[in-house]
């Protein structure tokens, strides 16, 4: 479990991929016989205790200070976002490509439908990347889950050791940044990141569901440049992208609810 650490003096932060459980400073006296740590760096005369990079400190420590705590770094997005707010952050980037959608002119007939595949494009990585953001947001906000998700690093040594070397110095660090790295736009993918971080047992979208049959099209987008099967290219419309985003819309909306009523167990 997370511990607890007393600064004998300040706190210095110096690193983006640190969580914040920092409380205010002016703590003279150490109030709950948490461990105590000195400062290990002078900084501008001034004994602080630095976090860094360098440090192993982990996401789930709780830090109290003598002094006061400063920080030279806005808090990594992967490591204070609540769920909440990655929706929101859907909400804003998918607001921003309806409007830029609306401001296609219906008159305008040149070059539509290639910028309606870039646009596809686009409204499938919207859900590549909120999956992705909700992923690491429910599970570096519980100690529990990240635990149990972190165990499968380590039934193999040799992966751990490469994993740590590569993405460390902690194991949050570096199982956001390993994370992010990989795809979710893949229907078994989705299925297992809801079932990971929530209690729903079912899959959430069919082999035959209409989301899964714009996944396949993404795919053949990226890896063939929309050719079909008979050799032709999809021609993309306005209709097609719009029913596109309402798909999307649908399952991040179920997906929302399904996290929203595990938190109200």
């Amino acid at each position: 479990m997370g511990k607890v650490y007393y600064v004998n003096g300040n706190i210095l932060i110096r690193t983006r991929d640190f969580k914040y459980h920092v409380e205010d400073g002016c703590l003279y006296q150490n109030p709950d016989n948490a461990n105590v740590l000195e400062p290990n760096e002078i900084v501008d005369g001034v004994p602080c205790f630095v976090i860094d990079e360098n440090n192993s400190i982990s996401i789930f420590d709780t830090f109290k200070a003598s002094g006061g705590y400063t920080s030279l770094c806005s808090g990594s997005y992967y490591f204070n976002s609540s769920n909440q707010e990655v929706y929101e952050n859907y909400l804003s980037q998918r607001n921003e490509l309806v409007s830029f959608i609306n401001s296609i002119s219906d008159d305008s007939k040149d070059n539509k439908p290639f910028a309606y595949k870039l646009i596809f494009m686009n409204i499938m990585t919207l859900l590549d990347s909120f999956v992705c953001e909700l992923y690491i947001s429910s599970i570096t906000s519980d100690e529990d889950m990240f635990r149990k998700e972190i165990s499968s690093f380590k039934t193999n040594k040799l992966k751990y050791k490469e994993f740590m070397e590569k993405y460390g110095p902690n194991e949050e660090r570096a199982f956001v940044y390993y994370k992010r790295e990989h795809s979710y736009i893949n229907d078994k993918k989705i299925n297992k990141v809801i079932k990971k971080i929530s209690c729903c047992p079912e899959d959430l979208i069919s082999k035959d569901s209409a989301i899964n049959s714009w996944i396949k099209l993404r795919h053949d987008v990226a890896h063939n440049n929309a050719r079909e099967e008979d050799g032709e290219f999809h021609c993309f419309t306005k209709e097609e992208i719009l029913n596109a985003l309402d798909g999307v819309d649908s399952l991040i909306g179920a997906i929302m609810d399904i996290v929203k009523a595990d938190d109200g167990k």
